[in-house]
């Protein structure tokens, strides 16, 4: 739980956590103004279980006009699950950057944005997302278009950002990302060394 301030957070595992507070957020990690970062770590199998709770595993709420980010690098989401909205990420408000990172099995089973939810404003919320896999997700007890990457509420504008060499499953939020072609290394084909060129992040395929 972090409330205006700077929290660090690397080679740590947040694990089987809960809250269950009506409308509480924030599973396994609570952060509403400052910084957060969180570096090389684990987010596991960490849950909201009341009516209208958000962010099974990470809550971020922040001031997009200032200087606060949560940034997510080299880490892994997985087995979170909330109620509402985003069972891996709610971005509820602010910056949140999300690097080479992989979100997956995580479950709104009665939201949206099993993997990943932003707030549908981009004058408040951006969603920025590098060399990641959002894939695998589950929202509304199925694998529907609402699982993965979802971009609800607000003023239903997509506050997703692509920065390139992402793997995405389904969701509102995929707009922001169907630009994107799998011939990674630019040599006019599909094969192995695509999958190595978007691992690396340095193909010279579309970004």
């Amino acid at each position: 739980y972090s409330l205006n301030a700077d929290v660090t957070i690397t080679g740590t595992s947040v694990s089987s956590n809960e809250v269950n507070g009506d409308s509480t957020n924030g599973g396994g990690i609570y952060t509403v103004g400052g910084n957060l970062t969180i570096r090389d770590s684990a987010i596991i199998n960490n849950k909201t279980s009341a009516a209208g709770s958000s962010g099974g595993g990470i809550y971020s709420n922040g001031d997009l006009s200032g200087t606060q980010t949560t940034s997510i690098v080299n880490s892994t989401i997985s087995g979170n699950s909330t109620i509402n909205r985003g069972g891996g990420i709610y971005n509820a408000g602010g910056l949140t950057v999300i690097k080479h990172s992989t979100i997956t099995a995580n479950d709104a089973p009665l939201g949206l944005g099993g993997g990943v939810a932003s707030f549908a404003d981009t004058a408040t919320t951006r969603t920025e997302v590098f060399s990641t896999i959002i894939a695998g997700n589950m929202a509304n007890n199925v694998a529907d278009t609402s699982d993965d990457v979802a971009s609800l509420g607000g003023a239903l504008t997509n506050s997703f950002v692509s920065l390139g060499y992402n793997i995405i499953g389904f969701g509102t939020g995929m707009p922001a990302f169907v630009h994107l072609e799998a011939d990674f290394d630019g040599d006019t084909d599909v094969d192995g060394n695509d999958f190595l060129a978007w691992q690396r992040g340095f193909g010279s395929g579309p970004a």
